[in-house]
């Protein structure tokens, strides 16, 4: 018991000492400073820093459209392009913050406008207000080979985009004529499918138990109904 407490006060007077301090101090920063590597050798390792730098590493391609590195190129999916009102009473607007682009532009009276990109691959509920075309736009949109969505537009417009290859230019008006003439070409069945999925919402599985049917057989149907339809627009030239 003597011999520890002599250590130990050697110990205090060690420490009290301006030298002791500072090698406490050393000592001390050396500790934290192992330990914090260490720490950050596992993070990066085995925490998920590791598992994201992982991930990013992987991704060497980037997406045609946004630029966005991604692992895998895929195939270039058909844009489209919807004029959206940008006057303060539209305000807010439905669906623009899913585009992958948005140009804005003044027109009559210097309102702004929106030319909102969008990619088939993206599943947007709801986008608008719509609002009529104007020339420039339709050159934006030609050179994604966009489809052109709006309702009317100014007579410069609506002369000018038969002679704009790559851009498909309807009213709203005129693309509701066709697609309801199309789904009265429909079965019951089908028609039935295509409206309960794309207009109500409902799952597979909702649509087989209004219908009496399976939900892959749901699923089936929804899926020959869209490629008629897609066929039958394509004859159209839409």
């Amino acid at each position: 018991m003597e011999v520890y407490n002599k250590i130990k006060q050697k110990i205090r007077k060690h420490v009290s000492s301006a030298k002791g301090r500072r090698q406490v101090i050393f000592y001390t920063g050396v500790v934290v400073l192992a330990f914090l590597f260490f720490a950050v050798v596992w993070l990066i390792q085995f925490g998920p820093i590791g598992n994201t730098l992982s991930q990013e590493i992987q991704k060497t391609e980037r997406d045609s459209l946004t630029g966005v590195l991604i692992e895998q190129r895929t195939e270039l999916k058909q844009v489209y392009g919807v004029m959206i009102d940008e006057h303060t009473d539209a305000r807010s607007q439905s669906g623009i913050d899913q585009a992958f682009l948005v140009i804005e532009a003044p027109v009559e009276a210097g309102i702004p406008r929106l030319l909102s990109f969008f990619s088939e691959a993206q599943d947007v509920k709801k986008i608008g207000p719509v609002r009529s075309a104007r020339p420039y736009f339709l050159d934006w949109a030609k050179e994604f080979g966009a489809l052109y969505a709006h309702v009317g537009g100014s007579d410069e417009a609506l002369e000018n985009h038969p002679n704009r290859p790559g851009v498909s230019l309807a009213s709203a008006n005129e693309t509701a004529a066709l697609i309801e003439s199309i789904l009265n070409e429909l079965s019951p069945h089908e028609r039935a499918c295509v409206e309960f999925y794309y207009f109500d919402d409902l799952t597979f599985r909702e649509i087989g138990e209004v219908l009496a049917i399976s939900e892959d057989a749901a699923s089936s149907i929804v899926r020959r109904a869209k490629e008629k339809i897609k066929t039958r627009l394509e004859q159209k030239d839409f």
